[in-house]
């Protein structure tokens, strides 16, 4: 018998507590990233935009820009030639007389055909 007295191996168990998980505090970067990505369902307005980023241009890409003009309107298409990187930009012009649905579709046939 030792001066501790009776020590028994084998019958003593060890008590376990669960461990409580303490959250990591977020960086600035984390609380950005989760404010930016939420999903709000209950959010009732819905912002519609389009981005000009290199997303939208292809190779093959035509880009079109109408304005009003006095006697009818000026289009503007913009084709990016990748390879010498140049733009090559032409006017077109539509007469108030003249359909606008059908002048476009001539010009996207031209503009194909080049």
């Amino acid at each position: 018998m030792s001066r501790y007295g009776k020590i028994s191996f084998g019958t003593a168990k060890a008590s376990t507590k669960p461990v409580r998980k303490i959250p990591m505090k977020q960086t600035l970067k984390q609380r950005f990233k989760n404010w930016l990505m939420r999903d709000d369902a209950d959010e009732s307005i819905s912002i519609v935009g389009a981005d000009e980023g290199p997303s939208l241009h292809s190779d093959d890409s035509l880009r079109f820009n109408i304005y009003r003009a006095s006697g009818g309107m000026i289009i503007e298409t913009r084709k990016y030639d990748r390879i010498k990187d140049i733009n090559h930009t032409r006017l077109h012009i539509v007469v108030d007389g003249e359909d606008l649905g059908s002048s476009i579709g001539k010009i996207i046939t031209m503009e194909a055909l080049r």
